[in-house]
């Protein structure tokens, strides 16, 4: 899914701390398939399309905190992948990692732009993430890049036989000439908001070479369902969750051992002070 980036430029190391590389470990070179976006301590919000033909997504690897994937450096956290959830309508999933990451200069949650804010009102916007260098200095490597981009209107971006859809937005590359402005799928659209300089994801990419994103206001409501009940069935919009590397339950406690225990608790303090 990773595709190339256009006029992109190379991303100071930092830059975008909330930005994850999904990974298939059975890939050449680091694996790297799409981008996504730390929204939560374990929750990485991404694209469905990345997993279409996906049949073992527990195999899987989220990388978070690095700019160049053929050197994560010691900032860099590295995950497994316990859920895949993904929306039944939209290119919008969630992916749950096996722990929580741990916050840093490098590693900070992204803020998903609420059901109201439309992408049309916030500007400027960017997206990064680790496109194909080929052609370029940095061929053979996987480093982090970004790009400025231009909002159009969805009928002006229709390519590749596929149309984009009235739900959808998309974007050229701010410095005009090639529609080009191909980033990697999953990866998020952020713009900032002209009235209190926030940044948010106000769209996950999804396709095409003008750039196609899904518009965080269709699927913000869904993100929060999710993170509220992960282990519910699915409701209106959504697919049920798929556990991919389930965590073995627990056996609950029996009143029996529970009541030998307590007993051996006794014991043992008679036998440390008889006296009482």
């Amino acid at each position: 899914m990773a595709e190339e980036f256009g006029n992109g430029a190379g991303a100071v190391p930092g830059a975008w701390p909330g930005l994850a590389s999904i990974q298939d470990p059975r890939r050449a070179g680091s694996g790297h398939v799409c981008g996504g976006t730390l929204i939560s301590p374990a929750w990485v919000l991404t694209a469905a399309r990345c997993f279409l033909h996906t049949r073992n997504v527990s195999t899987w690897r989220v990388v978070l905190g690095a700019s160049d994937l053929s050197d994560p450096g010691p900032e860099a956290q590295v995950r497994q992948v316990r859920w895949l959830r993904k929306h039944r309508e939209l290119d919008v999933a969630l992916l749950e990692l096996e722990r929580p990451v741990e916050c840093s200069d490098f590693v900070q949650l992204g803020c998903v732009a609420e059901a109201g804010a439309r992408p049309g009102g916030l500007a400027p916007c960017y997206i990064g993430g680790w496109g194909s260098m080929a052609g370029t200095a940095q061929a053979g490597r996987e480093v982090l890049q970004e790009a400025q981009v231009r909002l159009l209107q969805p009928e002006l971006c229709n390519s590749g036989g596929e149309t984009v859809a009235s739900q959808q937005v998309c974007a050229e590359h701010s410095r005009g000439g090639s529609r080009t402005c191909q980033g990697d799928s999953g990866g998020p659209l952020v713009c900032r908001d002209p009235r209190s300089d926030q940044f948010w994801i106000a769209g996950v990419t999804s396709w095409g070479r003008g750039c196609v994103f899904t518009p965080a206001w269709r699927f913000s409501e869904w993100i929060l369902r999710q993170l509220e009940a992960p282990g519910s069935g699915g409701g209106p919009g959504e697919e049920p969750a798929a556990p991919v590397s389930p965590v073995s339950p627990v056996s609950p406690v029996s009143p029996v051992l529970l009541q030998f225990f307590a007993v051996m608790r006794e014991l043992l303090r008679f036998l440390r002070d008889p006296t009482g």
